[in-house]
């Protein structure tokens, strides 16, 4: 059996506490590469929740729509013009309020106590305030919408929805169908 020397057993220690600190190196660098991938799935997770919401803004929209107004069929209303960048004024060229432009007051709020607004390009939307009522379980969440016709047979809904910073857009479009009236 060979003999162990004392200068040898000195080299076998240096070996193992080389081979400590490369382990610890990987170790460090592994540990940092997940860090990175946490980040990112967080934003893929904000983006799902932002595709959610979205979706809302679209239903929310449609309820709006659902409801008759004055001298307005029901699906008929909107927020924009038939490009769907101008936005519909609040008066006809007679001076007659235009019941057909979808408003504010015309909502019902998805989130309790929080006032429904338009910003200055038309989206209808509203911001969360409490992570309790929120769609996305967060306080920084933004819903909103905006509709109108390219044509008098088609509808076109967007619904627009902002988490922790991340946008995500889902449209709609619909034909309307018209059937005959019945007269009695």
């Amino acid at each position: 059996m060979p003999e162990i020397h004392r200068s040898q057993s000195g080299f076998a220690m240096v070996i193992i506490l080389m081979l400590l600190m490369v382990l610890t190196v990987m170790g460090s660098i592994a540990v940092y590469s997940v860090r990175g991938e946490v980040s990112h799935t967080g934003r893929d997770s904000n983006h799902a929740q932002a595709q959610l919401v979205a979706e809302s803004a679209i239903n929310w929209a449609l309820s709006a729509l659902a409801k008759e107004k004055p001298n307005v069929l029901a699906y008929t209303a909107a927020t924009h013009a038939g490009n769907g960048t101008e936005i519909l004024p609040e008066t006809l060229e007679n001076g007659q309020p235009n019941n057909r432009k979808l408003h504010t007051y015309d909502l019902t709020p998805i989130y309790p106590n929080v006032k429904v607004n338009a910003d200055e390009e038309g989206w209808i939307y509203q911001q969360a305030v409490d992570n309790k009522t929120s769609l996305s379980g967060t306080s920084d969440e933004t819903i909103a919408f905006k509709v109108w016709f390219p044509n008098d047979s088609t509808i076109r809904v967007t619904g627009k929805g902002v988490v922790g910073g991340v946008t995500s857009r889902v449209e709609m479009t619909g034909t309307m169908k018209y059937a005959a009236a019945e007269l009695k």
